[in-house]
C-alpha cells in the first residue's frame, strides 16, 4: 500500500479560504495600492484607520504636503462612518474613495482641493506681531555674505492691513529693505521694497514672487515671478522661505535651486526690542486697519 505524504503545515502555496479573496477584484496594484507612511500617519491621527488595519486608499504620496492636505478634507466626509465598523470596512475596501482621490489630485490648480486655511493661518501668524521689533542672528549664508556680518538684524511688523503687511529689515544703520507680504486669489506674495536714503526705489526693487502650494502650518514658500526672472535673470530659479514659530521664532531664507545659493536668518520672537526708526522712503507710520 502507497503511504499519502502531507506536509505538517502550510508551504508556499497556503490554503485559502473563498472569503479571503473578497476584495481582490476591485483592489489596485502598486503603485497606487497602499498608502505612503506620510498619508497613512495623517488617516490614523484623524481616527480613519485603526492601528494596523489594512487600507485601499492611495494617491497620498504627492509632492510637498499636498496628500497630507487632501486627507483633512475628507474629515467631514468620514467623520460620521468613524468606528462603524461593517461601513469604514466598505470604504476600505471599494474603489469609490481612490477614484474621488484621483479625481482631486488631477483637478487644475486653483479648485476647491486648494485649502485656503493654511496661507490664512500663516497671516494670522504675522499680524500677531504686529507693532513689535525683534532682534534676529544670520544662519547661513553661501556664498559668504560679508553685509550682514557683526551688524545687528532687525525686524519691525510695521504695516498690517486686511491685505498687506510690510515688515522692514534692517542691518545695523541700514534701512533700506522692507518684505511686502500681501494676499492674492490663490495664495500669498512676497515682494522686496528696495529704498535709498531719500526715499526713492532702487533699481533692483520690487522682485519676489508667489505661493505655489498652500504649504504647511507655520511655512509659506515663494517662487521667483517674471519680474524677478528680468531684473535678477540669475535669481529665477530662487525660492524664498518665511517660517513662524508662534511666541519662538521667525525665519527668512532664499535658496537658489541648482546652485549652492543658500541664505537665512532666524529672529528671537521670545522677546521684543526697542522700535527702530522706520525704514527709507516708509510713509505708512507703522499703521492698520
Amino acid at each position: 500500500m502507497r503511504t499519502r505524504i502531507q506536509t505538517e503545515r502550510e508551504g508556499f502555496e497556503p490554503s485559502i479560504r473563498v472569503s479571503t479573496y473578497a476584495g481582490l477584484a476591485n483592489r489596485c496594484l502598486q503603485p497606487l495600492g497602499h498608502l505612503s507612511g506620510r498619508c497613512r500617519n495623517v488617516l490614523k491621527r484623524e481616527g480613519f484607520l485603526n492601528p494596523g488595519a489594512g487600507t485601499n486608499l492611495a494617491l497620498c504620496d504627492w509632492p510637498g504636503t499636498e496628500g497630507k492636505l487632501m486627507a483633512w478634507s475628507f474629515r467631514a466626509d468620514l467623520l460620521q462612518f468613524k468606528n462603524r465598523g461593517p461601513m469604514i470596512r466598505l470604504l476600505r475596501n471599494s474603489v469609490i474613495l481612490p477614484a474621488v482621490m484621483l479625481s482631486l489630485a488631477c483637478a487644475p490648480r486653483g479648485l476647491s482641493r486648494v485649502s485656503p486655511a493654511v496661507p490664512d493661518q500663516f497671516w494670522s501668524s504675522l499680524t500677531e506681531l504686529w507693532g513689535k521689533a525683534y532682534t534676529g542672528r544670520l544662519v547661513q549664508s553661501v556664498p559668504r555674505d560679508t553685509a550682514f556680518e557683526g551688524k545687528s538684524l532687525v525686524m519691525h511688523v510695521r504695516g498690517c492691513t486686511g491685505t498687506e503687511i510690510r515688515i522692514p529689515f534692517h542691518i545695523g544703520s541700514n534701512r533700506s529693505r522692507t518684505w511686502v507680504i500681501t494676499r492674492t486669489g490663490t495664495g500669498l506674495r512676497l515682494k522686496h521694497d528696495h529704498r535709498h536714503a531719500d526715499g526713492s526705489e532702487d533699481r533692483i526693487t520690487q522682485y519676489g514672487g508667489d505661493t505655489r502650494h498652500p504649504g504647511v502650518p507655520g511655512v509659506q514658500e515663494f517662487h521667483a515671478d517674471s519680474l524677478t526672472a528680468s531684473l535678477i535673470p540669475a535669481a529665477i530659479t530662487n525660492i524664498w522661505t518665511l517660517e513662524i514659530r508662534r511666541g519662538k521664532m521667525f525665519a527668512y531664507a532664499l535658496r537658489r535651486s541648482g546652485t549652492e545659493r543658500r541664505f537665512r536668518v532666524e529672529f528671537d520672537l521670545t522677546r521684543s526690542v526697542p522700535l527702530p526708526p522706520a525704514p527709507w522712503g516708509d510713509s505708512l507710520g507703522g499703521g492698520r486697519d
